[in-house]
């Protein structure tokens, strides 16, 4: 008779996400977008059900949108790149999804969505800026022990960089993508306050959800990189001690070690 041993694991699932500043994000989206690629399989669940097209209609005809202009594509009342980092860090169900008859008022239901956007970032496990890489990786091998290969690159150009945008056009990105800006900053404050605490000798994750409590991050002003992080690799080797290092190897160790034992039990 074959035994099967039958281990009761509890999973602790954390979330993380990186952030980009909005209209750089925005632009690279409209470029993705009009070099032909869709979101069409995207399903938009919210409450256990998919969006309808009554709700969100398509913004264009056709299989896809290739060749579309900035203007056309900010044109687009239904485009969901309008905000979109808020959107998706935002708990819909408490606007009714995407179902705007919910929550009807637009100044109310746009306050609430990013209110909830804020709170999620808040309490997600980790968040990086793709503005800044190296303290991103810093701060995420700090949170969870962990230690990368490889350098993270800060690219000083990008496709979204080389894009001449009109003055008129400026001022209409930044209307479409306001949520998306205000949430910027606040996700700049946060993010430079847990990068201080983890480089402090206090500074563990297991404290993190404590001291964001206790937070005053109002008037921090991070506008540029930290200079100490210019030179990724020797910042990283000077912040993080041979103990943190020894330990995150000797978890890992525990972990395969744990890993083996199961996949012998299972079958003896």
């Amino acid at each position: 008779m074959l035994l099967v041993s039958m281990l009761c694991t509890v999973h602790r699932y954390l979330y993380f996400t990186i952030l980009r500043e909005p209209i750089q994000r925005y632009i690279s989206e409209w470029k993705h977008v009009q070099r032909g690629s869709t979101w069409l399989t995207a399903k938009l669940m919210c409450n256990g059900r998919q969006a309808t097209l009554d709700e969100v209609p398509f913004c264009f005809q056709g299989s896809d949108w290739t060749g579309v202009t900035l203007d056309d594509f900010m044109a687009c009342q239904h485009n969901l790149a309008h905000n979109r980092q808020t959107r998706m860090l935002a708990n819909l169900s408490l606007i009714g999804c995407y179902n705007q008859s919910v929550v009807s008022n637009r100044a109310v239901r746009e306050q609430m969505m990013l209110e909830s956007a804020k709170e999620n970032l808040r309490d997600i496990a980790f968040f990086g800026l793709t503005e800044f890489q190296a303290e991103s990786r810093y701060l995420f091998e700090r949170t969870f022990r962990l230690r990368f290969t490889t350098d993270f690159v800060q690219y000083s150009e990008t496709h979204a960089s080389k894009v001449d945008v009109a003055p008129e056009q400026q001022e209409r990105l930044s209307q479409l993508n306001h949520l998306d800006a205000e949430l910027y900053t606040f996700a700049k404050q946060l993010f430079f306050a847990r990068l201080e605490f983890a480089r402090s000798s206090s500074g563990r994750s297991e404290h993190f959800m404590k001291y964001e409590q206790d937070l005053k991050i109002a008037g921090v002003d991070h506008s540029q990189p930290s200079t100490e992080y210019e030179d990724s690799e020797e910042a990283y080797d000077g912040e993080v001690d041979a103990a943190d290092q020894e330990e995150a190897e000797q978890k890992d160790r525990i972990a395969r070690a744990e890993k083996t034992r199961r996949r012998r039990t299972q079958w003896t």
